[in-house]
């Protein structure tokens, strides 16, 4: 009877040794042929840090209805100095729009102006959700390890980074839904082989541009979500009267909530040409390569 004790027992112990060296949670969300290191030879990680700098700031926008719970509970790590909360729909929020227009543009544009003399170094532009098809699969759609995973320095060297990496997905990096701005000029456009919210789509791409440059680019594709990461230099690069036009066209739009949505849709493929230029048009890294630098999850 011992014996079979004995065989028990140290058949207990073996599972719970097995069981302490398996990944954790916030392991199994990467995929299995990826690992999260700072010294691959393809990286970005000068100076790489988990710790959020004191100077980054994440700006999050939310609604009234939004559960921020989690916020405390799993981005413990962002100091609640450096956490701003832009409320869309409640006007008697400390941060608030102007206006519920243009989806979470507005507030972001009103960020940007109302602290365009003071930003901080780095300023991530965030929804106010714990998860969410706007993130990243590796991470499994989830916002607290794609942030703890952010690689600053990176963000730093680009300037601007979109926190996506995917690549499908609707705008996504499809080349097949290139919205080609180049080819508003022609006059057979309207003649060209494509639907008609296509053909309108790129024409409110050229308009909305139009609001603070002459300089289009001749094709623009981004992975979809809105959501990114830029640095101060950056921001100051362009005029603030740009973001004070964009903040009123927004403004101007009429009471149809399509309408609104459709501007939201419109800022989401834009933030990288208003930020780097009409040369910029095009934003769309290899999956691999994006996850490697933005994240340090790099292939084997």
């Amino acid at each position: 009877m011992f014996r079979y004790a004995r065989v028990l027992l140290l058949s207990i112990i073996c599972v719970i040794v097995i069981l302490s060296v398996l990944p954790t949670q916030d392991f199994q969300i990467r995929s299995e042929q990826f690992i999260s290191r700072t010294d691959g030879p393809q990286a970005d990680t000068a100076n790489f840090s988990t710790n959020w700098p004191d100077s980054a700031f994440g700006v999050f926008v939310c609604l009234k209805t939004d559960d921020r719970a989690w916020i405390d509970e799993e981005l413990s790590f962002i100091p609640q100095k450096n956490r701003v909360f832009y409320f869309a729909d409640d006007v008697t929020a400390q941060h608030h729009p102007p206006l519920n227009q243009g989806r979470e543009a507005m507030s972001y544009l009103s960020f940007i102006v109302e602290h365009y003399d003071d930003l901080p170094d780095i300023m991530v532009f965030l929804h106010c959700h714990c998860d969410s098809p706007h993130n990243n699969r590796r991470f499994s759609d989830r916002t607290s390890p794609m942030l703890s995973s952010l690689n600053f320095s990176h963000v730093t060297k680009r300037g601007f980074v979109n926190l996506l990496c995917d690549r499908d997905g609707t705008p996504g990096c499809n080349p097949a839904k290139v919205y080609e701005l180049h080819r508003l000029s022609s006059p057979s456009f309207r003649n060209i082989d494509m639907s008609t919210h296509h053909r309108l789509f790129t024409q409110s791409l050229a308009d909305t541009l139009r609001t603070i440059t002459a300089d289009l680019p001749k094709e623009i594709l981004v992975p979809r979500g809105a959501q990114f990461a830029v640095t101060r230099e950056t921001v100051k690069a362009v005029p603030l009267q740009h973001f004070e036009l964009l903040l009123a066209r927004l403004m101007h739009l009429g009471p149809d909530p399509g309408e609104s949505f459709r501007a939201g849709q419109i800022m989401e493929n834009l933030w990288h040409v208003i930020f780097l230029g009409a040369d910029h048009g095009v934003l769309c890294a290899p999956e691999d390569e994006c996850y490697c630098h933005l994240y340090s999850m790099c292939a084997d």
